[in-house]
């Protein structure tokens, strides 16, 4: 218990510091989604359905891409496949899913 007191301590001291960076950052995933969702939207039409699709396809693609990214870089590095890719994927995508809600 205590361990995680300290550990969400630190995570905030860290939030707090790091702010600027965490927003830039914050904003290249948005700028990444809406450059995706503009190829996307070529692709499919611009029905209910195809907007639908697009909108789907942009939120499980860029958590998928980052998250593939990072486990490349442990395979690099350890030679193995990374033990908690799907976490990684999910929680990228809460962020990201968490941005949509609020940038609306």
């Amino acid at each position: 218990m205590v361990k995680n007191i300290i550990f969400l301590i630190v995570a905030s001291v860290l939030v707090i510091l790091l702010a600027n960076y965490l927003n830039e950052g914050l904003q290249q995933i948005m700028s990444f989604h809406d450059l995706l969702t503009g190829w996307l939207s070529q692709i499919f039409s611009k029905s209910k359905t195809g907007v639908l699709l697009v909108h789907l396809l942009a939120l499980f693609i860029i958590p998928l891409v980052i998250a593939g990214i990072v486990a490349g870089i442990y395979w690099i590095f350890k030679r193995k496949s990374f033990p908690i890719f799907h976490e990684v994927m999910w929680v990228l995508w809460i962020i990201l899913a968490t941005l949509l809600v609020v940038s609306r």
